[in-house]
């Protein structure tokens, strides 16, 4: 599913310009510290550095329903509430445990394409999942319970012991779950007992530099 036109990357600099009040890209390239010919090239590719642009506006808390859909919030809108960022910089702690009882500490945004439901976007630290996932991708999540997955979804897993994983799964046994395309730093196919994992996610969508939303229910391969 593709957002809809008002996301170009042309419009989406208009209004970002609009919520610094600057208005050229000389100014603008000066506050996201690029050079305009940096910004001559989003333009002309239709993309942008959105993790650049994420960082804009967590600095200068802009309303990303605003910038994406050129509509101001408004809790009568039947969208979620503002969704956690974890970003790659502190998913470290997040993974220990350090935000679990505060949330309120971490960067939130409103998606204006998400609907309700207990969601976080978590910074995708690979290309593993390439191209499904990539580096730095940002994927939206939904919290589910381990009876609730299915070997078609890619889904998070986040383990106080052993670690971060964006995989497909599958159950060996009751005690195991399966992943069988993990980080760098594991075997293609890794076993982790249950009893190990504090949080699972599935993966909904993901908002990638070229600024769609892409359906990832599809197997890794």
């Amino acid at each position: 599913m593709q957002i809809n036109h008002s996301h170009s990357a042309k419009k989406i600099l208009v209004r970002l310009k609009k919520m610094l009040k600057v208005r050229t890209d000389i100014e603008l390239s000066k506050i996201m510290d690029v050079s305009p010919s940096t910004i001559s090239t989003w333009k002309k590719r239709d993309s942008l550095d959105y993790s650049l642009v994420l960082d804009i506006c967590k600095l200068y808390k802009i309303d990303l329903n605003f910038l994406f859909n050129g509509e101001k919030w408004s809790e009568s809108n039947n969208f979620s509430a503002k969704i956690p960022l974890i970003t790659k910089e502190i998913l470290h702690e997040y993974i220990i445990g350090e935000f679990k009882n505060n949330l309120s500490d971490l960067p939130h945004y409103h998606l204006p394409f998400i609907h309700g439901g207990k969601s976080i976007i978590f910074q995708v630290i690979s290309n593993d999942l390439a191209p499904i996932l990539e580096e730095n991708d940002f994927a939206i999540c939904e919290r589910k319970q381990i009876s609730e997955i299915h070997p078609e979804d890619l889904t998070v897993v986040v383990s106080k012991k052993k670690g971060f994983f964006i995989s497909n799964l599958r159950k060996e046994e009751d005690s195991l779950i399966l992943l069988n395309k993990i980080t760098p730093h594991t075997p293609r196919s890794f076993p982790i007992k249950i009893a190990l994992i504090d949080e699972i996610w599935t993966v909904k969508g993901k908002i990638s530099y070229n600024l769609k939303l892409h359906s990832v229910r599809s197997k890794a391969k």
